[in-house]
């Protein structure tokens, strides 16, 4: 009868030592959840709405939680009237992100033939959604062809890559919404300030189209490289060459040096918006 009663006693504690051994990993490991939720919570939330030349700017490889919704060829017009079928699968769609989910970044990439009216419709109808965001403003770029020709280019009632047009869309949208903050990616200014630098000759990079692998998209090392850092300046994100490894470390250093003297330039005037830069000449 002792034995009986002492082995019970001794299965019984057994079994709560290891009820005890198997509980105390799941307490931790949900504790250990909870710190990485927590953390999580803490970084920048990005939502990036545009088509390849979005896509151009490697948003995976972007700090903190970053979603996209990609679709090839569209415009801004297209993407809100159509949102189906985006063209890169892991896209997440934006009429059911941008109401559920809360972001800090909204960037969105004007393209196409699309009007000043139609491009401030469709963005404003974003940003009531996500009042409290930041909007990016991704210019994206011409083609090779085109590149010059739209960069001077006065028009600003109709998409072009240009800085007249963005300096358009952002004051009509400032104007909806006043304390909205306006940032850019300033993609097709960058092209042009490399492409002056470029003339001096005796550069790693030798001409601007080699950053083009076809007429409009960039390729994917050097011209990727520089636009996915142009949009980590826009969120405030420092550069990174993740990925990018591959790249020569002189054309590396040759395009972070460009990016960096080109906002240095920039900074020499500061201003908040797209609209005070290039307000005297939508005044003109």
């Amino acid at each position: 009868m002792n034995y009986c009663f002492s082995g019970l006693k001794h299965r019984q504690l057994s079994r709560r030592v290891t009820l005890i051994a198997l509980a105390v990993p799941a307490l931790l490991f949900s504790g250990t959840d909870l710190l990485r939720a927590e953390e999580n919570s803490k970084q920048p939330r990005t939502y990036l709405i545009g088509n390849s030349l979005t896509w151009d700017t490697v948003p995976s490889r972007l700090d903190g939680d970053v979603t996209w919704h990609v679709g090839c060829g569209k415009s801004l017009q297209q993407l809100h009237d159509s949102p189906e079928k985006p063209c890169v699968k892991t896209s997440v769609l934006w009429p059911k992100t941008l109401r559920s989910e809360i972001f800090n970044y909204l960037c969105v990439q004007p393209h196409g033939s699309t009007t000043l009216e139609q491009d401030v419709r469709v963005i404003s109808a974003w940003i009531r959604l996500q009042p409290e965001c930041v909007l990016v403003l991704h210019q994206g770029w011409a083609t090779k062809q085109a590149r010059d020709a739209e960069y001077e280019s006065t028009v600003d009632d109709r998409m072009h890559h240009g800085p007249v047009y963005f300096a358009a869309l952002s004051k009509r949208l400032n104007e909806t919404f006043t304390d909205l903050r306006i940032v850019s990616t300033d993609s097709t200014e960058i092209l042009q300030f490399i492409g002056k630098d470029l003339q001096a000759g005796d550069r790693p990079v030798e001409n601007l189209n080699d950053l083009y692998r076809d007429d409009i998209h960039m390729t994917y090392g050097p011209g990727r490289f520089l636009m996915h850092n142009m949009m980590r300046r826009a969120l405030s994100q420092p550069y990174s060459d993740r990925g990018f490894e591959r790249v020569p470390e002189a054309i590396r250093t040759y395009l972070l040096g460009r990016i960096s003297a080109f906002h240095e330039e920039r900074d020499a005037h500061p201003t908040e918006n797209i609209s005070a830069r290039y307000g005297s000449i939508l005044d003109d």
